[in-house]
């Protein structure tokens, strides 16, 4: 069963917009309250993998001697959420990530529920990540 392909037909009955980043990947971007654009990529892998994932590199960057304030704010959105985990990669931006475990009849609403939660997550948690930045 091809994941991608369902997901992708699905969005497109609906009207729903993204972007083609690769096979097996799209990347939604949607405006937020706090932030103008939010952008989740979410994978399928080679296509078949029902485990999709979901990312977001808009959160900032914490180097230098801010990268112990980004992982404060890392383990607080951590703490305050558990759909999206939260850390700072090898080039100190901040990523948010998600997972999940879908069947061929609900891989659309199961998707596009993490989507929605994960925008939201972010949306909110925004303001708290810039005051840890710019603090």
């Amino acid at each position: 069963m091809n994941y991608y392909s369902i997901l992708k037909n699905r969005m497109d009955q609906k009207n729903l917009p993204y972007r083609e980043i690769n096979n097996g990947t799209l990347e939604i971007i949607q405006q937020g309250n706090s932030i103008q654009n939010i952008r989740i990529v979410v994978g399928f892998g080679d296509g078949t993998s029902n485990k999709p994932w979901f990312k977001n590199y808009d959160l900032g960057r914490f180097d230098g001697d801010k990268y112990a304030a980004g992982l404060i704010a890392c383990n607080d959105a951590n703490k305050k959420y558990r759909w999206v985990r939260f850390f700072i990669d090898e080039d100190n931006d901040v990523v948010a990530e998600a997972d999940a475990i879908v069947s061929d009849e609900s891989v659309f609403d199961e998707v596009i529920e993490l989507i929605v939660r994960m925008l939201n997550i972010i949306d909110d948690l925004y303001p708290s990540f810039m005051k840890a930045r710019w603090a």
